[in-house]
């Protein structure tokens, strides 16, 4: 069975067979894999950020709502209803706002990780034409492409890894200020 603990060695792997296959030329998908990489981990940081505002406001809304619990009597007696309304409604835009901006960042992380495959193929096919100027035979490349989409899965481990982390420096920041430990 696959494991997170075997894909770096997975993608080695894979990585020498690429090599074997191609020769010099198999260590653009190194670059690939390393710029794409890169990319998701820029994402991760900006995720990370939106990841603790929306943890913050959320916060701040559960907050109003029980000091709005707290005091339900005073606000009836008032009529502050809709006051109270119009503030949890934006905390509850403001924190939908977050939740967005998050989702759409873990898809475009997401995405990035399935074009790996088809990065891969194309710098590899383009420059094997270029620099050697011969075409590869169809079982060279149909071996080359499961190779391709077989990082796939060590990459997606990566992923997994790092929004978990994310979402864990997030909830040990949330706590922390909850039960106000440095």
């Amino acid at each position: 069975m696959f494991t997170p603990q075997l894909a770096p060695l997975s993608l080695a792997f894979y990585f020498f067979l690429i090599i074997e296959e191609v020769g010099a030329i198999g260590w653009s998908v190194l670059g690939v894999i390393l710029v794409c990489l890169g990319i998701q981990t820029w994402i991760d940081e900006v995720f990370k950020k939106a990841n603790a505002k929306r943890m913050l406001i959320s916060d701040k809304r559960g907050q109003k709502i029980n000091e709005i619990i707290g005091g339900v009597k005073i606000i009836k007696f008032t009529a502050w209803e809709r006051v109270m309304n119009h503030l949890t409604k934006n905390y509850r835009i403001e924190e939908g706002k977050q939740i967005l901006k998050s989702f759409i960042l873990y898809n475009m992380s997401h995405s990035i990780s399935t074009m790996i495959p088809t990065l891969l193929a194309i710098t590899v096919f383009t420059l094997n034409s270029k620099v050697n100027g011969q075409q590869l035979s169809f079982s060279t490349i149909y071996e080359l492409v499961n190779l391709f989409n077989a990082t796939l899965t060590p990459i997606r481990y990566y992923i997994m890894i790092v929004m978990s982390r994310s979402d864990a420096v997030g909830a040990n920041a949330r706590i922390s200020s909850l039960i106000e430990l440095d």
